[in-house]
């Protein structure tokens, strides 16, 4: 517990992640703050500051000691962060930080494809093909795997709605939801 005093305890960060300065970070990361005591969250939003900065959801469990920095988007790769909370940031019983939290992080570098099937060079490839997509590192994580969704980052031109389903970490296969025109070049970005 944080250092007590006569109007209350002093709330303090017992844990953040991804951790500080951490490295590798996926840019699907939802950061999240512990505090030791519940914290007051008009106040967390106006002291919070995330650079470079981006549009997120801030979310609180029901004891108001932990947020979860949900982006509305993907992070970028190979960037850094730094998250900093002021110490106009109070708890419920509206006792400041001692002072500034700041931790920072790097997030990986974006993907390659390694394999695309099928490939680039490929003639007379069936309307009803699936594309088979092999990326140079993990994507997803063991519980997404077998899920089909809407892929936004994958776009064929010309535009082709389906849904990815991922066969293993690194290994997505993406279903056309109408057959492929025929005698057409496609282009995956």
């Amino acid at each position: 517990m944080g250092i007590s005093d006569s109007i209350g305890t002093v709330p303090t960060l017992l844990s953040a992640e991804p951790n500080d300065a951490a490295q590798e970070v996926t840019t699907r990361i939802q950061p999240v703050l512990r505090f030791n005591v519940p914290m007051n969250p008009r106040t967390i939003e106006r002291a919070l500051r995330i650079e470079p900065p981006i549009s997120a959801r801030l979310l609180w469990d029901q004891r108001l000691t932990t947020l979860t920095i949900v982006p509305l988007d993907n992070l970028r790769p190979a960037t850094h962060y730094q998250i900093t909370l002021g110490t106009q940031a109070l708890s419920q019983q509206l006792v400041p930080l001692q002072q500034a939290i700041s931790r920072s992080f790097q997030t990986a570098q974006a993907p390659a494809v390694l394999t695309l099937l099928p490939n680039t060079d490929s003639a007379e490839v069936p309307v009803t093909s699936p594309l088979v997509i092999q990326f140079s590192r993990p994507m997803v994580t063991q519980s997404e795997l077998g899920q089909a969704h809407p892929f936004p980052s994958l776009h064929l031109t010309p535009e082709t709605p389906g849904l990815l389903t991922w066969i293993a970490a690194d290994l997505a296969l993406f279903r056309p939801d109408v057959p492929l025109a025929a005698a057409t070049r496609y282009r995956a970005v």
